[in-house]
């Protein structure tokens, strides 16, 4: 069953969905955690605050840089912890946080994707390493190694493999 919700609220914003009936919105001025269904509103520190640590400016961090957020609770619970992955590094805060944290740089360690599970955010390397961050303490940790056999692909190896035409595949 499925139903059309109005939301005005959330208008010329990026939107993220996430678990616990949420949605992470932003846009360059304010960022907030909206629930469509009972239209509470809990504000997120800026995103500018991301933008001076990368060095660049929030419309380039809004448009270019930003990749994903995630909850790890419902924000109307006290441990409610955000993880921002950005091309640069990786951020957390609390919705009462002023600011946002940074955790780790990414240099060549590009986060592609993280999850929530059992108290801690745990993230792929594009390496196919996973790394463990406990949302209690945030610091980024090795967890396991990529498998023996992971195969990087890359823009420029994907870009090769097209104009050799060959198919692509990734394990």
């Amino acid at each position: 069953m499925f139903d059309v919700l109005y939301l005005p609220e959330i208008q010329g914003r990026r939107c993220c969905g996430s678990p616990f009936s949420w949605l992470v919105t932003y846009a360059l001025d304010f960022e907030k955690l909206f629930n469509p269904f009972s239209r509470t509103r809990i504000p997120l520190p800026s995103l500018s605050t991301i933008a001076e640590e990368e060095d660049c400016s929030p419309g380039e961090l809004f448009e270019y840089s930003l990749r994903k957020l995630i909850l790890c609770t419902s924000p109307e619970e006290s441990d409610c912890i955000v993880l921002a992955n950005t091309s640069d590094g990786w951020f957390f805060a609390k919705p009462s946080d002023e600011a946002w944290t940074l955790i780790g740089l990414s240099d060549h360690n590009d986060l592609d994707d993280a999850i929530y599970f059992k108290g801690n955010f745990y993230g792929r390397l594009h390496t196919g390493e996973i790394v463990l961050c406990e949302a209690t303490h945030p610091k980024v940790v090795e967890f396991a190694p990529p498998p023996p056999d992971f195969w990087i692909c890359d823009f420029q190896t994907r870009q090769g493999q097209e104009e050799l035409g060959e198919d692509l595949f990734i394990r």
